[in-house]
């Protein structure tokens, strides 16, 4: 079955084609274009109009390529940046323009399907906390010792943090140290996340870990180089500093660097370094999977029962 899977997130709007059946899962092509949906909506509780466009533009992109990959099933999801936005019907608006059905799901449902994406060609899946790194929020993920599916979603996503508190590139000081209590104080609001994290390997998926696994090894996008590279947090907290002292247009001229990260990624890997370290886990592997595989494999799941 060829099933194209959207997720609609809050820095990036992502897209797998894939052929599935019972033997596994083939890509056809995946997609990713950053749409920054979650732009300012942490102070004016609405998705911009900027963010609606791009969303647009990139909608009817992805709608030819379904089309011409002659795809079975769609199936898209939203996330933090619509949960949160008191006009996401005017979301729905767009998606339903270029016929492409969307669901709003809860950060819970968001922790489950990124788990099932991260971990289902993972050889154990128990032993493994997913780390997902989202423009609105963070979800951390893993199995309890009766084999369920358990996460925390947390508003701490990069673009919501780098609308909230980096305002200067180069960042400040006093900025760089206002992002970090914050998002300590968020982490700390849930005690339950070191239970998520004992005795569990961190697996970190979407864009954050991504780009620093593509700057650390100064390459384009390589699924073969990126998928399962190691990080430590030694080498995070390193890179925090390091891309906290540069400008917009020096992290852009760093290999490997997509233009449209350049700003986010100060925020993006903070977040990652105080998860790993609050968190008790001394390194990391990345992941290039996640919503949309977890969608997708939900989707042939529920097909072939019917």
């Amino acid at each position: 079955m060829r099933i194209a899977s959207l997720d609609l997130g809050s820095n990036t709007t992502l897209m797998l084609v894939a052929d599935i059946n019972e033997d596994g899962l083939s890509v056809v092509e995946d997609c990713s274009t950053v749409t920054r949906m979650g732009q300012e909506i942490a102070q004016t509780g609405r998705l911009h109009t900027d963010a609606l466009k791009r969303l647009d533009s990139c909608l009817a992109d992805y709608s030819k390529k379904i089309e011409a990959y002659n795809v079975e099933s769609v199936v898209a999801v939203a996330t933090s940046a619509a949960r949160d936005a008191e006009n996401s019907d005017e979301l729905l608006e767009i998606t339903a323009r270029h016929g492409i059905p969307v669901s709003v799901i809860s950060g819970q449902k968001e922790a489950e399907i990124t788990f099932l994406g991260s971990t289902f060609d993972q050889a154990a899946p128990k032993d493994q906390l997913v780390i997902d790194i989202g423009g609105g929020s963070t979800e951390l993920v893993s199995v309890n010792s009766d084999g369920e599916v358990v996460g925390q979603s947390l508003d701490i996503g990069s673009v919501r943090i780098l609308d909230m508190f980096i305002k200067e590139h180069p960042v400040p000081q006093s900025q760089f140290v206002e992002a970090r209590e914050f998002i300590d104080s968020k982490l700390s609001e849930h005690a339950a996340l070191l239970d998520l994290a004992n005795g569990k390997s961190a697996v970190a998926v979407a864009g954050t870990p991504t780009t620093l696994a593509m700057i650390m090894q100064q390459i384009d996008f390589a699924e073969t180089k990126i998928h399962g590279f190691k990080i430590d947090l030694s080498q995070v907290g390193q890179w925090v500093e390091r891309l906290a002292g540069m400008s917009v247009d020096e992290r852009r001229k760093l290999p490997g660097m997509p233009e449209k990260r350049a700003d986010v990624m100060v925020a993006g890997c903070l977040i990652l370094h105080r998860v790993l370290e609050k968190l008790g886990l001394t390194d990391l592997s990345v992941s290039t999977k996640g919503v949309r595989y977890g969608i997708a494999i939900e989707e042939f799941r529920k097909k072939s029962q019917d």
